[in-house]
């Protein structure tokens, strides 16, 4: 469960360092956002290192992170533009999953 810097980067098309900083910024925070959204997971991360998670979950943070840095004017008071859907399938796809973990977990 760990999306990082220079795969990023490979993935956004960024061949430069001066972003460095901002990019690591943004991976943290769409992490957070993840986790927040989805469910927050033992000191273990047991759910978020499951085979059927891992990939999803670095997508998810793929994206958001993706959303965050390509479009930076969508973080200030000027028009915004929504965080792709593509996330929100996942977030939600994920949720239903956490669900499952959780009561899994109980039994």
């Amino acid at each position: 469960m760990a999306v990082t810097l220079e795969a990023f980067k490979t993935s956004q098309r960024v061949d430069n360092d001066e972003d460095d900083s901002l990019i690591n910024g943004y991976l943290s925070a769409a992490k957070s956002f993840a986790i927040n959204a989805i469910g927050a997971d033992d000191t273990a991360n047991t759910f978020y290192n499951r085979d059927d998670v891992t990939d999803l979950f670095d997508t998810l943070v793929q994206a958001l992170a993706g959303a965050y840095y390509q479009q930076r004017s969508a973080l200030s008071a000027t028009t915004v533009v929504p965080v792709s859907l593509v996330s929100d399938s996942i977030i939600n796809q994920l949720r239903a999953m956490w669900d499952e973990w959780q009561l899994s977990m109980e039994d």
